[in-house]
């Protein structure tokens, strides 16, 4: 009797931008060549702020978590007719983005994440490069499409 081997895990970090929903088409079609499974995760930053000796309360600059979670739930929609019959959970962890993206990808067969074009995304320089030092697992760097038609124009 053979014991089945798990399935492939990809983790894919949604940020929102044009990029990161690209990266989730492309964790998308190559989950379909193998049966890997998906982990779509977007981070909810918790800032704290110390506001005196005794205190500190947390600033949230994406929004609160379940306004957070139901647009990652809707960038997965708009993916729709290409996510069929691939498998996959998404998450919302909350933290400091890169740290929580390096935690969650800990065994993961590939971290995928949408390339940055500019900075102050979400998932700009700081994350990519923190992540590119720290993961355990190789990392993909999806552009958008658009960055990719723009930079063949020129």
């Amino acid at each position: 009797m053979s014991k089945e081997s798990p399935a492939r895990r990809i983790v894919v970090g949604i940020d929102e931008s044009d990029a990161s929903v690209d990266a989730l088409r492309w964790a998308v079609s190559e989950a379909k060549r193998d049966g890997a499974f998906i982990d779509i995760v977007g981070v909810w930053d918790v800032e704290p702020v110390n506001v005196g000796i005794e205190q500190a309360v947390l600033t949230t600059p994406h929004g609160q978590p379940a306004e957070r979670l139901a647009r990652l739930d809707q960038v997965v929609e708009w993916i729709q007719p290409e996510r069929d019959g691939v498998r996959y959970e998404v998450e919302l962890l909350s933290g400091d983005t890169p740290v929580a993206l390096e935690d969650r990808s800990r065994g993961a067969a590939l971290l995928v994440l949408g390339k940055p074009h500019r900075l102050g995304i979400p998932f700009g320089s700081h994350t990519v490069n923190h992540v590119l030092k720290h993961a355990t697992c190789p990392v993909v760097l999806v552009p958008s499409r658009a960055q990719v038609i723009a930079e063949e124009a020129h």
